[in-house]
């Protein structure tokens, strides 16, 4: 029962992050994100922000180029990493992790994908790659030990992904 508890509490502390993380809208408590790409314009422009708490060696690294790119990322336990790069205009991130030895990579090129990952737990990875043009990936994992890696090229690609122990 604990573990079931354990679990509960990380899908509700990993929906609060995104919440504070992001501003793309539809967040719901199943982690069903739907972006308003619409929102996107000059006063919407943001480069990144990271609300990292250090708790034994977060590495977070993170490359935008273009214009209109939004990465709000958040992490908080121990030895977990995020890599994050956008190249093209108008691409969003969240990518939230709790936990220890987690990984966050993200690659997106071209226009306005959509990125959101949220992971928690232990040794959990997961890989985004997208290039091309209003790619939409939504990743979940909760637990210990899940991998995922999610390609996407061409338009209009959707995938979402969930894995829990």
């Amino acid at each position: 029962m604990t573990t079931s508890k354990h679990t509960r509490f990380d899908l509700k502390r990993i929906v609060m992050m995104l919440l504070m993380v992001s501003s793309l809208e539809g967040i719901a408590a199943e982690i069903d994100l739907a972006p308003d790409t619409e929102m996107l314009g000059a006063a919407e422009l943001q480069a990144y922000r990271i609300y990292a708490t250090n708790q034994g060696g977060q590495q977070a690294t993170l490359n935008q180029d273009g214009d209109s790119n939004r990465l709000n990322a958040f992490q908080i336990g121990s030895r977990n990493e995020l890599i994050a790069n956008q190249l093209g205009n108008g691409n969003q991130a969240a990518l939230a992790q709790v936990g220890s030895n987690n990984l966050i990579a993200l690659n997106q090129v071209g226009l306005l994908n959509v990125a959101n990952i949220a992971q928690g737990g232990i040794g959990n990875s997961a890989q985004v790659f997208q290039a091309g043009n209003k790619n939409q990936a939504q990743v979940l994992q909760l637990g210990y030990g899940h991998t995922v890696i999610v390609t996407q090229s061409g338009n209009n690609n959707v995938a979402k992904v969930t894995q829990r122990n």
